[in-house]
């Protein structure tokens, strides 16, 4: 357990009201205008264990001047929070015991992985204490401002005041802004659930779709996936809302290529196609006219038999659905260096970013990841979905040897954090990879406005 007290420094209780900021908003100066020194005012530098850190108060907000930057560059253990001021309550908001509190803030990292941010809540006692009560597992942040938010369990009794915040439990870094807290009253009875928006319209009856309507269950384990055609058949045409995908999304993998793919070598010298017999279905070859981005993650959950909803949620974690996205730094040879294509190059240094796309496909030179995939993976949005999909079956088939103890057919879950880190399976990675497409899936974050 992390020590009960940890408030660092000089903590001040003003307010600034941010235009951003609802009125239901129950934390003091969440915009973190207000502050003295690096501190924002009600708020704290705070954290536990032994780590190297920085932290910086920035001009690159994203709303508002201010926002507050942390780096920490080695971590031993603990963590580096910046949490709502813990005092008797002129910051601290009153609690109520048995409800539970949606902490939300903005987000942005250096590059995609490093920088995970979590949320961090404690609470006050009737004698004035404060105690560690929960946290979330760590969330993605992408290099632009992305809103993340985490609901709480619920306030044990006795409680009288709430802290919340968010920080770093590893290496990295992350610029945070905008903050917000709401309660979440417990109910007197059972309330029944929100209206469902309506579902989409079915798809127009169609010989080739042979389950018209959206793909919301998974394919049993073997099924072979629906042909190309078949999968364009049961989409339903929806807006784009990443217009920098139009070219990767109309991008249509030639015979060439595709014949380089599959004759690929994987690091043991086998055929990669013999090795995930999945594989020879990738043909990033939807057949759809136009397509947005959200069409063609309708084509490869119907191709491939995974529910759409999953597949959406998890590209929001991977690159929130930006094929243009880049990560999973990591230093190479002069002569690795070279093969790797320019966006993916860093200048001036001997790294690269391995993985790329819509759905962070990772290339190896060696054959010891997706090899034969570039320059396909990051040319052809439908071309990095096929790839992500047919590994994600893989999984869900059974056909992973070497996955380890505790693996077998028919694992839905397990099989999409598989695509983060399969080995040993049910490694702590896995987990918490899972964990961040489960928030993202639970809280639809790409139907939410500014997606």
């Amino acid at each position: 357990m992390r020590r009960a007290t940890l408030l660092i420094g000089t903590v001040l209780c003003l307010v600034s009201a941010s235009p951003a900021i609802a009125a239901t908003n129950l934390l003091q100066n969440p915009s973190l205008e207000a502050a003295s020194g690096n501190a924002p005012s009600c708020w704290a530098l705070a954290g536990s264990g032994s780590n190297s850190y920085t932290w910086t108060r920035v001009n690159t907000a994203h709303t508002g001047t201010y926002a507050e930057s942390l780096t920490v560059s080695k971590l031993w253990s603990g963590d580096r929070e910046l949490v709502s001021a813990q005092d008797a309550g002129t910051c601290a908001p009153a609690g109520t015991a048995g409800a539970t509190y949606t902490v939300g803030a903005w987000f942005k990292a250096p590059s995609r992985k490093p920088g995970s941010p979590k949320f961090f809540a404690s609470y006050r006692d009737a004698s004035g204490a404060w105690t560690t009560w929960a946290s979330s597992a760590k969330l993605s942040a992408g290099t632009s401002w992305t809103y993340r938010s985490w609901t709480t369990p619920a306030l044990p009794a006795g409680a009288t005041n709430v802290s919340v915040g968010a920080g770093l439990a590893g290496t990295g870094g992350i610029t945070m802004d905008d903050f917000a807290l709401t309660q979440n009253d417990p109910p007197a009875s059972p309330s029944p659930p929100p209206p469902s928006p309506p579902p989409p319209s079915p798809p127009p009856p169609s010989s080739l779709c042979p389950s018209p309507g959206a793909q919301t269950t998974w394919a049993p384990p073997g099924t072979p996936p629906l042909s190309d055609a078949q999968a364009a058949a049961c989409v339903v045409h929806q807006p784009e809302n990443r217009p920098d995908n139009a070219t990767a999304n109309a991008y249509v993998p030639s015979d060439a290529e595709l014949q380089a793919f599959h004759a690929a070598l994987n690091d043991y010298g086998q055929r990669a196609d013999d090795d995930v017999t999945e594989r020879r279905y990738v043909t990033g070859r939807p057949g759809l006219t136009d397509p947005s981005t959200d069409d063609l993650i309708q084509w490869v959950a119907h191709k491939w038999g995974i529910p759409e909803d999953w597949v959406r949620a998890q590209m929001a974690v991977e690159s929130w659905w930006h094929q243009a996205d880049l990560g999973d730094r990591a230093t190479v040879s002069s002569s690795w260096y070279t093969l790797y294509p320019a966006q993916a190059r860093i200048a001036g240094t001997s790294d690269v970013y391995e993985t790329m796309a819509i759905s962070q496909v990772k290339w190896k030179p060696d054959g010891s990841d997706d090899p034969g995939t570039e320059p396909l993976r990051w040319e052809s949005s439908a071309f990095a979905l096929d790839v992500y999909a047919a590994k994600i079956r893989y999984f869900y088939n059974g056909d992973c040897s070497w996955c380890g103890s505790g693996y077998a057919a028919g694992q839905d879950w397990n099989s999409i954090g598989g695509w983060y880190e399969p080995y040993p399976w049910g490694n702590s990675g896995q987990a918490s990879y899972i964990a961040q497409v489960q928030n993202d899936l639970a809280g639809r974050v790409w139907a939410q406005p500014g997606f």
